[in-house]
């Protein structure tokens, strides 16, 4: 479960980390009108569960009142990686002196947490990981054992902060470690962690709570007005978004694409039941990846309805300039009204169905058979199954349930010549001839079958 800032911030001031005084609006007009209770330069924050907003555009400042109405109409017309923003932070511009870094997450490769802190914090805290992680102080925490104050002024003074900041910033990480422990988090993190002349403030925060903890904070839960994410979202390194419904639907069609020479550039679950909303959600959000140059949408419907996806696809391709390929792959559920919508819209599809379905209308005819099986034995051992004469006589199948234990053959018969001669030697001939037609393909006949060619 992931906070809003808002949410975070009202958490750490809880636990006693100083944050900035702010407040949460929904339209221009209410930004406008917190503007002029302020009295002075403002920030506005897009709250979005997802980061990168800052260079995404989507934290801005404003001077006066009529500057915030404005900035807010902008904001709240913004949509960051897929999700638009509904709600801002307004908070007082800070006068910042510094910025650092401090984070708290799960290390799973050696299975406790680690504290990381930096004195140089900000945006662009994933590029100095990159170019000098030196620079990052890594700490890792005995879970079994109490963390103390002292061991989080040590992370201070090896962070390279002048004496007089090693006690307070210290205290902050010890804080904010506490904070990770009591609320089951996988990850709490400042940044940044600013220094003013009011002292060290958390000009951001980020809170997530681990989602099988979430019954020991239901309070939070109702809160931060939690709702379940509509899909599972994975960045790759490739330029073909695959998305499926069904985390193995979805591997599946990645593992074709890299059969076939490409890369994936995304796993995208969209899961089982997604309405055209959540299929819309997740076009937008690869439509606007700039590495996916091809998207491959693998939808098998089940209790995924064909022409909800149908009218996802539509709706989503409305909304964005249609400079990439979109291959769909639509069956199942309600698959003719979805095929019907796309055909409608223009957009083209691709379906995957077995060939013998055509033929499955009412029943097949004999003569019909004579035009289908080219292959003579073939054709002479359905004459002698079938009373020697295939002429215009028709063939009805029906459906009906066939319980587990009755079906044939088992494991045992999974041979060639002895699954054929069961087929033959059955009174029920018509398994024989539905094997044949869904392989097509040439057999050998038992040795012990009576019929002579």
């Amino acid at each position: 479960m992931k906070f809003f800032e808002h949410s975070a911030k009202r958490i750490f001031r809880k636990e006693g980390i100083k944050t900035l005084q702010g407040v949460v609006v929904y339209s221009p007009e209410e930004a406008m009108q917190a503007s002029s209770e302020f009295g002075k330069p403002i920030v506005l924050k897009s709250q979005v569960l997802t980061g990168g907003r800052g260079k995404a555009g989507g934290i801005k400042f404003a001077e006066n009142p009529g500057e915030a109405f404005e900035v807010a109409d902008t904001l709240l017309n913004l949509e960051i990686k897929g999700e638009k923003v509904k709600h801002l932070l307004i908070e007082e511009k800070a006068d910042i002196q510094r910025e650092f870094f401090i984070s708290v997450s799960n290390d799973r490769a050696n299975k406790r947490p680690i504290i990381m802190a930096s004195a140089e914090g900000g945006m662009e805290i994933e590029e100095l990981a990159k170019t000098s992680p030196e620079k990052i102080i890594r700490y890792h925490v005995n879970p079994l054992k109490e963390f103390f104050p002292y061991e989080a002024r040590e992370i201070a003074r090896k962070m390279g902060v002048g004496s007089d900041l090693i006690s307070p910033i210290g205290d902050i990480i010890w804080k904010l470690y506490n904070i990770y422990d009591k609320y089951d988090c996988e990850v709490a993190e400042i940044n940044p962690l600013i220094l003013t002349d009011d002292g060290l403030i958390a000009a951001d925060a980020k809170l997530e709570i681990e989602n099988d903890a979430l019954f020991r904070h239901q309070d939070q839960v109702r809160q931060n007005r939690f709702k379940k994410k509509d899909f599972a979202f994975v960045k790759l390194d490739g330029d073909i978004a695959v998305i499926g419904n069904g985390a193995g639907l979805t591997l599946t069609g990645m593992d074709m694409v890299t059969l076939f020479g490409g890369k994936p550039a995304t796993f995208l679950d969209i899961g089982g039941g997604a309405s055209d909303e959540s299929i819309k959600k997740a076009l937008n959000l690869v439509l606007n990846y700039p590495p996916v140059k091809v998207v491959f949408l693998n939808v098998l419907g089940g209790i995924t309805r064909a022409d909800d996806v149908a009218r996802g696809v539509i709706a989503a391709l409305e909304d964005n300039k249609w400079d990439v390929n979109i291959v769909t792959r639509l069956t199942g559920t309600n698959e003719e009204e979805g095929q019907r919508l796309l055909d409608e819209a223009g957009i083209p599809y691709e379906i995957s169905l077995e060939e013998s379905k055509a033929y499955l209308d009412n029943g097949i005819t004999y003569h019909g058979l004579n035009k289908m099986l080219e292959d003579p034995k073939a054709k002479a051992l359905l004459e002698d199954g079938f009373g020697g004469n295939l002429g215009d006589t028709k063939l009805n199948f029906s459906v009906k349930n066939i319980t587990v234990s009755q079906l044939m053959p088992t494991q045992a018969n999974i041979d060639l010549d002895k699954s054929l001669k069961y087929a033959l030697t059955t009174h029920n001939r018509h398994s024989f001839l539905a094997v044949y037609l869904y392989n097509q393909r040439t057999f050998r006949i038992p040795l012990d079958h009576q019929t002579s060619f």
